[in-house]
């Protein structure tokens, strides 16, 4: 009888730390604005925090991945995936919205 020996791939090594991918992503870390959790990649697989998704949620408070800031030195960024913005604006069109058809129902 033959045997099969299955092989699982092995996840794909992080960069060598004098690889430019590994000197520009490792340079901070991301920190969660909302509850102060620092992202550590080691617990993830090993993946940085730019790989991860936009539907990563922070594990300690479910925050959205647009609430981390990433630190480098004493100077604290944001991402560049939205922010808030999108979600203040389609939030007043909707109030908006409301009022107008609200007035127009009242006034027909």
């Amino acid at each position: 009888p033959a045997t099969s020996t299955a092989t699982t791939p092995s996840p794909s090594p992080s960069p060598p730390p004098s690889s430019p991918i590994a000197t520009s992503v490792a340079q901070g870390e991301w920190i969660c604005a909302d509850c102060g959790y620092i992202y550590d990649s080691s617990l993830f697989g090993g993946l940085f925090f730019e790989e991860q998704t936009k539907g990563f949620k922070c594990p300690q408070c479910s925050g959205p991945r647009r609430r981390y800031a990433k630190k480098v030195g004493d100077t604290v960024g944001v991402t560049l995936d939205g922010g808030d913005g999108p979600i203040l604006a389609a939030s007043f069109l909707g109030i908006v919205i409301t009022f107008a058809l609200g007035a127009y129902f009242t006034f027909n």
